[in-house]
């Protein structure tokens, strides 16, 4: 099955073998606790082989299921499949601080101990609905310097541009003292977990980083050059460091990008790779399949749509396009 899976998407992609087939990208999915996620993880995973056009591997951050059934749920379609305890063992705020050291951790171990050609990081409401590995491998190495990939929170997929929340989050941040307005607290980064954030947002500054600039956090790549540089950089070294952090992981991994000297590239236009969006669709799902997207965030709601309703419009819809490829 795996097989004649991987036969579709380069059916679809029209291209050949790749040479460097011994390495897969690696799928990265934070996974919390509770049946629905497990059963969420499993969706994902099936759409990713059915749409993979390079090998793949998988790494699930497990945060209280079953580890057993997380790693069955890629290996039963193809994927080795690593599940790693989550390293924030129950500390932190699981939104900001605490997935920061759960995903720091996890990329340093994948940069360490599983060579690959690229990481795809994905939420359990992330969706693959299209051939979208081999499309993802050839941006990433195309250009030397990308860091990262992914898609702003925008109709159009640019980055925001300066001027937002995140921007004054960032700036306040980056000053030795500096008063928070939205929270009404004065900020003093002179020592501790702030001082690291601090000069690390400086120094992503000193690399051309915009304050405020993120790809959208429910799906995005990093490149086999950035986990190199994050790998031999011994300021980030310590996930742990980030553990009180207060702002979340996606706006933390652009600035550690920057800080690295590299930089991000964002997926623009109606039918770019990533369509990620922090709550439902941007638009229906149907309309999102024909347009090309790659891979998309989040399927937990459009319009009326709910979450039961749109996962199986694609399972459907993955069901033909495998038909489609019997009959041919």
């Amino acid at each position: 099955m795996g097989a004649r899976l991987t036969s579709l998407a380069n059916a679809a992609d029209g291209s050949r073998a790749d040479p460097d087939s011994s390495r897969p990208l690696c799928l990265l999915i934070p996974a919390g606790p509770g049946a629905a996620e497990v059963a969420r993880i499993n969706d994902l995973l099936e759409a990713s082989a059915i749409y993979a056009d390079l090998p793949l591997a998988a790494v699930i951050i497990n945060d209280g299921n079953d580890a057993r059934a997380l790693r069955e749920s890629g290996e039963i379609r193809g994927i080795p499949t690593t599940v790693l305890p989550n390293a924030r063992r129950g500390r932190g705020d699981w939104w900001t601080g605490g997935l920061c050291v759960a995903m720091l951790d996890a990329l340093l171990w994948i940069a360490r101990h599983h060579p690959c050609r690229g990481v795809l990081r994905l939420d359990s409401d992330a969706l693959v609905i299209n051939p979208f590995a081999r499309r993802l491998v050839e941006l990433m190495e195309s250009q030397p310097r990308i860091g990262l990939v992914g898609n702003g929170d925008t109709l159009t997929g640019e980055p925001p541009g300066f001027g937002h929340s995140l921007t004054a989050t960032l700036y306040w941040r980056s000053k030795w003292i500096s008063h928070d307005r939205d929270h009404r607290k004065i900020i003093c980064s002179l020592w501790g977990w702030r001082r690291r954030v601090r000069r690390l947002i400086r120094r992503a500054q000193r690399n051309g980083y915009m304050l405020g600039d993120w790809c959208q956090g429910g799906a995005y790549a990093l490149t086999p050059t950035f986990l190199a540089q994050l790998r031999a950089d011994p300021a980030l070294a310590r996930p742990e460091d980030f553990l009180h952090l207060d702002f979340c992981e996606d706006l933390l991994m652009i600035v550690i990008v920057y800080a690295l000297g590299l930089r991000a590239h964002f997926t623009t236009g109606p039918a770019r790779l990533f369509a990620s969006k922090w709550k439902g669709l941007y638009d229906a799902p149907d309309a999102m399949a024909r347009a090309g997207h790659g891979i998309i965030h989040s399927i937990k709601e459009y319009q009326a749509l709910q979450e039961d309703e749109i996962r199986a419009i694609f399972r459907a819809r993955r069901a033909r396009d495998v038909a489609e490829l019997d009959r041919a």
